[in-house]
């Protein structure tokens, strides 16, 4: 198995022993579950930014639906509008 060689200070080192000590195990254990806590929501975060930047594009897409759905809405009424008219005047014509 791979050995890591650490130089902390002296503070940390009193910590880690504290911890260490308060859940019955070593200090080389307490660092070690450290680390894959760490590692763990490194990943965690990164899904997370990937899951941000998807969530950013989609709300991208999304707005540019919305315009493109009030910009049909806009064109139909105004067709409907003139077809109404068209209709209006046909039937002026023939009274």
């Amino acid at each position: 198995m791979p050995t890591i060689h650490l130089s902390i200070p002296d503070t940390l080192y009193e910590k880690l022993r504290q911890k260490s000590d308060e859940m019955g195990i070593q200090i080389t254990d307490l660092v070690k579950l450290y680390i894959n806590n760490g590692l763990k929501e490194d990943s965690i975060k990164g899904n997370n930014r990937e899951a941000d930047e998807i969530l950013l594009y989609i709300e991208a897409k999304l707005s540019k639906l919305d315009a493109v759905v009030l910009d049909l809405t806009r064109r139909v009424r105004q067709l409907e509008e003139e077809e109404l008219k068209d209709v209006e005047t046909e039937i002026i014509k023939n009274d």
